[in-house]
């Protein structure tokens, strides 16, 4: 509606009407250009706390795939482009705060500087649509790595790959769809753009909000059934539970853009509106992260993970008791490192200990249900000559010694 007056107007006219509100005001209100209200310091802190929680977590996550696992897969690798665009949509925001302020009525705002305001909205809005749909992807491609026995392809496994193809397509038609409400495309930002047509952009929001929700519930619901048909501890399996239950937080976000979304659709406040849609979606993705995510962060404290190398590098970890050539240190090296195959030592007391490791990467399981994260050993002791100083050794240490051995075995 406004460029077609604008089409018609004089150029001083124009110049008039450029520098008024982009949005006649409510009966009583005068526009504030100079210094309009707004919620700039809300705006600032969520970006950075989400910013950083996405950070950390990212940051852990990849200490424990490259440095504790040291193997990578395709998820690890898209939640690369995933970050960028993360990122991107986080300078957007400080963008609007620098320029107009964040949650400023659109009636304080000059038409001249409207066209810039729904630019960096309409560049924002894609790129968290793509971030949103490449996690989804990734946090799917792990359920699958995850709870799908290897090899298998389950009932779970074409769910989960059924829910990955229809959620990438609907969000690649949405990104479409995004970029196609105007023509020209330029009229999407550009209020001096005489003719053409525009859809209502409003619905796509509500609709696309509506989806993204429903696929939450979907990716929090699907590992559930498999988590509590495992063999373990009820406490265990509620560990378990919380741990993928992070997804919770993701989908009350989800309910409450789509909540604002429906809100805010008879209003023609589209600034205002905005700045809110952002910032829960804005919330959405870093919880998208932390579900991606937190599942790998106990490998960072377990096992050969950060923990055990600081605690080597502490003096007072190692302890050695000695008995003639007998000596006992702990704590001991891991017996068995990460799928090895078949290892041997010999310890100080003139033992030969043979430990056989079997994992899922020397014999694939091919059931049709479970979760595929396998250990089994064999343990072999061969007693071999001694001289006459090592035999005065006390059975009770060696007794504990193969007790030590035999624990950290079973772990």
């Amino acid at each position: 509606m406004i460029s077609l007056e604008i089409g018609r107007l004089s150029p001083e006219a124009l110049e008039k009407l450029m520098d008024g509100p982009a949005l006649t005001p409510p009966p009583g209100v005068v526009p504030n250009f100079d210094n309009p209200p707004n919620w700039n310091h809300w705006g600032i802190l969520t970006n950075i706390l989400c910013l950083f929680i996405t950070l950390l977590v990212i940051g852990l996550r990849a200490y424990a795939k490259i440095i504790c696992v040291r193997k990578l897969h395709i998820e690890d690798y898209l939640i690369v482009p995933a970050l960028a665009t993360y990122a991107g949509s986080v300078y957007c925001d400080f963008w609007m705060i620098k320029d107009d302020g964040l949650f400023v009525h659109q009636w304080d705002i000059q038409l001249k500087h409207l066209g810039r305001i729904i630019y960096i909205l309409h560049v924002g809005s894609n790129l968290c649509a793509v971030t949103i749909m490449i996690l989804k992807a990734s946090i799917l491609l792990e359920w699958i790595r995850i709870f799908v026995p290897l090899g298998s392809h389950n009932r779970l496994y074409w769910t989960i790959m059924i829910v990955l193809v229809l959620h990438t397509l609907f969000y690649i038609g949405w990104i479409i769809l995004e970029n196609l409400t105007c023509e020209p495309y330029s009229k999407i930002w550009d209020v001096t753009v005489v003719g053409g047509s525009c859809i209502d952009i409003k619905k796509t929001y509500i609709m696309a909000a509506a989806v993204n929700l429903l696929a939450d519930f979907i990716i929090l619901a699907l590992p559930q059934w498999t988590i509590f048909t495992l063999q373990m501890t009820l406490k265990k399996k509620m560990g378990v539970f919380l741990v993928f239950a992070i997804g919770l937080l993701a989908c009350i976000s989800a309910a409450i853009r789509l909540h604002v979304s429906v809100s805010f659709y008879p209003s023609s406040d589209i600034v205002f509106a905005q700045a809110g849609l952002y910032l829960w979606a804005l919330a959405e993705m870093t919880c998208l992260f932390l579900v991606f995510c937190v599942p790998a962060i106990p490998r960072v404290f377990a096992g050969n993970g950060l923990k055990a190398k600081v605690k080597t590098m502490l003096p007072w970890r190692t302890k050695t008791k000695k008995k003639g050539s007998v000596s006992i240190s702990h704590p001991l090296p891991s017996v068995y490192k990460q799928w090895q195959g078949n290892s041997r030592s010999t310890d100080s007391l003139g033992l030969t200990t043979v430990v056989i490791a079997r994992g899922h990467d020397d014999d694939p399981y091919q059931g049709t249900t479970g979760i595929l994260r396998t250990r089994e050993f064999t343990v072999t002791t061969e007693k071999i000559d001694l001289d006459q100083e090592t035999t005065d050794v006390k059975e009770t240490e060696i007794e504990e010694y193969h007790n030590y051995l035999r624990s950290i075995t079973t772990l």
